[in-house]
This record gives structure tokens, C-alpha cells and sequence, in this order.
């Protein structure tokens, strides 16, 4: 069977499918659905695979879609509207399963985020250039960060880690960042007994637990940094070494 310009309504979170086309196989015991297009979310998206006609609607599918995160990010989660995003995402999802037993069934995704950047809910800095691969476990209810690079004004940003949405959300994520202090300070609470500071730093952190709860370790390391204070006659030159932070202490 062949469709052309079909409509589909009444899926969540969707609303409505638009400009439907494609081929579709029907036997007695499989629907084969050869390549269906629609559009949603402001998105072309492409289907294939198949479903099988028993009790349990069997199906193994593939779902690819390029998104633009500013029109389907506000849509899918509308708190992301506030940093406001840019750039696109390359989606796809394998589900394999008996659809009769959703959401009992397998379905991962993959996410290639390119070119893309948002503004931090803090401080009203901008994160450019951010290159990151996502994936999905429905079963495993986990999000992994599996690459993430991106720019923070001359600093340098990766991180690795995961997130679990189930209650209570978790989080487990590794972070490094290399710029400057300078950039790093206009990031932090103003200090008002630090008049400047200059120089490379490396940072790494570490963060992990339950969003309510969440442990945190962080080591920064200088070279050759500057550091002038309000009131004192001359600035610290040649500063080096490590910085450890986490919670309960700081130590050198």
C-alpha cells in the first residue's frame, strides 16, 4: 500500500504527524513497512522496519529524524527554552519488542549533537560549539553522556557520565575544562579582596549521586598564574600547583 500526504493525530507529546508518504507491505503475519516519512515537531523523520501480527505486536523499528534543538527542545521539555539552544541533533531509535507490552520493550536511541550552543541558566555565559554524543536505555531508564566537547569563551570543555531520570534522579559525570583564570573567576562569585587573576588552568570534577544529594570532588591546577589583591602593594607572580575542593575541605 502506498500513502500519500496522510495525517496522523493524537500521539503524546506529538499532537500530530503531517505530510505522511511511504510504502507499506501487509501480509498475514507482518506489516513491512519498506520507508515511511512524516513530519512532527517541526522535524522530517523516517521509518522502516517491521510488526509482526501476533498477540503481542512483535516489531523491530528504526526512527531517524535531524532536529533543530531550539523548535523540538522547547517543545519536548520546556525548561530547556531558557537556554535558549541552537544547532541540530541527528536521531536514531531501534525498538525491538512486543509493542502490547509498552514500555516493557527495548528501545535505544543515539543522539549526535552538532554545532550546537546554549546559555548557561547562570551568569548568562555561552556555551558554544558543542559536539556531544547521547544515548538511550529505555530498560535501563539511563541517559549517557558518551563524548561532549564544547567552548565556554576561551576555555575548552569535555565530560563523560551518565544520568538516571528514575526517582530518585541520579547523576554520575566527569568534567574537564582548560582556559583561563580570569574566565574561570567570572564564573564564580565576586570576590571583592581579588582585584585580578591570570594565568592557564586545568580543572577537573567529578560529580556523583542523587540530584538532592550529590557529592562532588574538584582539582584545579595553575601555572604560572597572577594574583592581585585589593590593598596589597604587589601582585603574587609565578603562582603553581594544585587546588582539591570538594565539600568538606580545601587543600593544596
Amino acid at each position: 500500500a502506498h500513502i500519500a500526504d496522510g495525517t496522523l493525530q493524537g500521539l503524546p507529546n506529538v499532537d500530530v504527524i503531517q505530510r505522511l508518504q511511504g510504502d507499506i507491505r501487509v501480509s498475514p503475519q507482518t506489516i513491512h513497512v519498506d520507508v515511511l516519512s512524516g513530519r512532527a515537531l517541526e522535524t522530517d523523520w523516517r521509518l522502516s522496519g517491521d510488526i509482526a501480527l501476533t498477540e503481542s505486536f512483535s516489531a523491530e523499528l528504526l526512527l531517524t529524524g535531524t532536529v533543530d534543538a531550539q523548535a523540538a527542545g522547547a517543545r519536548l521539555w520546556p525548561a530547556l527554552s531558557a537556554w535558549n539552544p541552537s544547532g541540530t541533533v541527528e536521531l536514531a531509535a531501534v525498538c525491538r519488542g512486543p509493542l502490547a507490552r509498552w514500555p516493557q520493550v527495548d528501545l535505544l536511541a543515539r543522539a549526535h549533537v552538532r554545532e550546537a550552543a546554549a546559555t548557561l541558566p547562570w551568569g548568562a555565559q555561552r556555551l558554544e560549539r558543542i559536539e556531544a554524543t547521547l544515548e538511550y536505555d529505555h530498560l535501563a531508564q539511563t541517559v549517557t553522556i558518551a563524548s561532549f566537547a564544547g567552548r565556554l569563551q576561551d576555555a575548552a570543555i569535555t565530560a563523560r557520565g551518565s544520568v538516571h531520570p528514575l526517582a530518585p534522579p541520579a547523576l554520575h559525570l566527569t568534567a574537564r575544562a582548560s582556559g583561563d583564570l580570569a574566565m574561570l573567576a567570572a564564573l564564580a562569585p565576586a570576590q571583592p579582596s581579588i582585584e585580578a587573576l591570570q594565568g592557564p588552568v586545568a580543572v577537573e570534577l567529578s560529580v556523583e549521586g542523587p540530584l538532592s544529594a550529590l557529592n562532588w570532588d574538584g582539582a584545579a591546577t595553575v601555572e604560572h598564574a597572577r594574583l592581585a589583591l585589593r590593598g596589597w602593594p604587589a601582585a603574587l607572580e609565578g603562582l603553581r600547583g594544585t587546588l582539591h575542593v570538594n565539600p568538606e575541605r580545601v587543600s593544596m
